[in-house]
């Protein structure tokens, strides 16, 4: 998943290009500790509204304990909960250290392409969540 979370006033002595590498790479690095720093235990935000109202488990149930679980190395348990838990951390991984190097090529990067790239990674994460949900 593709996080941009930082406030875009703390990012304003870069360009945007460059601004946006980084919010992402500062957002990936975040959620990756704080949900690590949870593991497996749960997240203080509380339990999926769809399970809690309709007693039926949404496709993202289970995501966040499952890349907590995954920031752990603990991968058997992230596939355990969501077996798409595994791909989201790594994609966030991935981003930590990905962004830094596009940051230095950010004006040869045509922002168009950055993002279409984007909506796709989002795209095929979103559809693995649901294709571990059908076949669960």
């Amino acid at each position: 998943m593709i996080l941009a979370a930082v406030p875009a006033g703390l990012l304003r002595r870069w360009p945007l290009e460059r601004a946006h590498h980084v919010n992402v790479a500062l957002s990936s690095a975040v959620v990756l500790l704080a949900l690590g720093g949870f593991g497996g235990e749960g997240v203080p935000f509380g339990r999926c509204l769809s399970l809690r109202l309709l007693h039926v488990p949404c496709p993202f149930c289970g995501i966040m304990r499952s890349v907590g679980l995954a920031a752990r190395l603990d991968f058997a348990g992230a596939w355990a909960l969501h077996p798409a838990g595994i791909l989201v951390a790594a994609v966030l991984a991935l981003q930590i250290v990905v962004r830094p190097i596009a940051v230095r090529f950010a004006r040869r990067l045509p922002m168009r392409r950055v993002l279409a790239v984007e909506a796709t990674v989002n795209t095929v994460v979103v559809a693995s969540c649901f294709a571990a949900w059908l076949l669960r």
